[in-house]
């Protein structure tokens, strides 16, 4: 009696052996007492997903925030979550953590890039912890792609960056500064004067700017390693009427008797900067296209000159020696 009605609990002649003793719906939760049902009263994958309401399986009370202990912990295996069971919007945000993903879910492998696997599922992830200090690379498209320097490395820039930059001014003017003669080159001097190849000039004057390039200095390791020089020619309101090459030339010799200094200057290394014929009144820039590093040595920034200028003109010339890692 339960107070007032009358339950079948037991059928005639039960036993206790195994059988259907209940009606479907008959056994409420006011006539199961605490911990009546255990795990092994229950058999193997007699509940299914039909017979758990919603919420009847949790992590923490809502009004205390204590555990109640509904799974125990390690008792959910991989087997135990069937493919695409759980998905981003069933976690909870910051519930994973670094600890929470085994270790083996991240590729690691040791030396070149020669010894990445020769398979792998796209978007994996393999850190190269030799090579240049520690790399990474991703799979796509059935191969291994660096998608990151190595620590030792330094990052590609397209930036260029000034290595030296001189400026001068040329004219017709008969002075040791600044006329400029046919078929001669000259250095751009750090007074802002022309230093004609194999002309001395008295010193303490301003030098020739003469400066010593040596390729290992901008050399890094799995990067190329660009130069080019970069120029302007601004004329007056007479055109100058020839065509100048601006570039860097060796400095191929030194001398000078007392008090003096000659250099010698030879042919232009790397690519040049022509301007030919400028106009008057104009001002005019251009950028060689790249080359490698040139031969260690010495080197002025200057021009060579096609042909002596034209009475009354004036050419302000500037050049950029730059360089560019990739």
């Amino acid at each position: 009696s339960n107070p007032t009605d009358w339950d079948l609990v037991a059928s005639k002649g039960d036993t206790g052996a195994t059988g259907a003793c209940c009606a479907d719906g008959s056994v409420t939760n006011a006539k199961l007492g605490a911990d009546a049902v255990t795990t092994d009263k229950v058999a193997p994958d007699t509940l299914t997903a039909d017979d758990i309401a919603n919420n009847a399986v949790g992590n923490a009370t809502a009004e205390t925030g204590a555990a109640e202990d509904e799974i125990v912990d390690g008792s959910v295996d991989v087997q135990d979550i069937g493919a695409n069971a759980v998905d981003t919007s069933e976690i909870v945000a910051n519930a994973v953590g670094y600890g929470d993903i085994n270790t083996n879910v991240w590729g690691s492998v040791n030396g070149s890039a020669s010894s990445l696997p020769g398979s792998g599922d796209e978007g994996t992830l393999f850190v190269d912890d030799d090579l240049n200090g520690g790399t990474l690379y991703r799979r796509t498209g059935g191969s291994w792609v660096k998608i990151a320097p190595g620590v030792s490395e330094a990052a590609a820039d397209d930036s260029w960056d000034t290595v030296q930059d001189r400026s001068a001014v040329g004219s017709d003017t008969t002075t040791a500064c600044t006329e400029i003669l046919a078929g001669a080159t000259f250095a751009f001097g750090e007074d802002g004067c022309m230093k004609r190849s194999g002309t001395s000039y008295v010193t303490p004057n301003p030098g020739s700017a003469v400066f010593y390039f040596d390729g290992a200095d901008y050399a890094v390791s799995g990067k190329t390693t660009n130069f080019r020089i970069r120029a302007t020619a601004n004329t007056n309101a007479t055109a100058g009427g020839q065509t100048w090459t601006v570039g860097m030339y060796p400095a191929t010799n030194v001398a000078g008797a007392a008090d003096n200094l000659t250099y010698t200057l030879g042919a232009a290394v790397g690519n040049t900067v022509a301007f030919a014929s400028p106009g008057a009144s104009t001002r005019n820039q251009g950028a060689s296209t790249t080359f490698s590093a040139p031969a260690n040595g010495w080197y002025v920034l200057g021009v060579a000159s096609s042909a002596a200028m034209t009475t009354s003109s004036v050419t302000e010339f500037d050049a950029t020696f730059q360089v560019q890692v990739q």
